[in-house]
């Protein structure tokens, strides 16, 4: 996260540091990070068990490191939080392509066709 926001030799850094995502000065010291993620790291653990890695997300792309913006998610749940998804709005909700085609037991390429065409 801080390398990532910071340092400008990180290869990451282009995609957060460079497009104006910040780390909460607060965070820069790990014992405050630590603190105030730590509660939702354990409930997160419990949810999902033991054997799930997690790491932290942005809840919203465009904003930077905070406790109000960040929490603890799993690999899948994080695919549906990048840039590069298309977001469906279908009736009445907006989901990326991945989860409509888990939704609809649809086959994934089957819809992108389907809608390309």
């Amino acid at each position: 996260m801080l390398q990532r926001c910071q340092n400008k030799n990180s290869v990451a850094y282009k995609n957060y540091g460079g497009r104006g995502i910040k780390t909460s000065k607060n965070w820069r010291k790990f014992e405050n990070f630590r603190d105030d993620m730590y509660e939702s790291y354990s409930k997160h653990k419990i949810k999902f068990g033991g054997g799930h890695q997690t790491s932290l997300e942005r809840i919203d792309n465009n904003q930077g490191y905070s406790k109000k913006n960040c929490k603890w998610a799993t690999w899948k749940e994080q695919c549906t939080n990048l840039r590069v998804n298309k977001i469906l709005y279908f009736r009445g909700s907006k989901k990326t392509l991945k989860q409509w085609s888990e939704l609809l037991n649809m086959n994934y390429f089957a819809i992108h066709a389907r809608i390309k065409n």
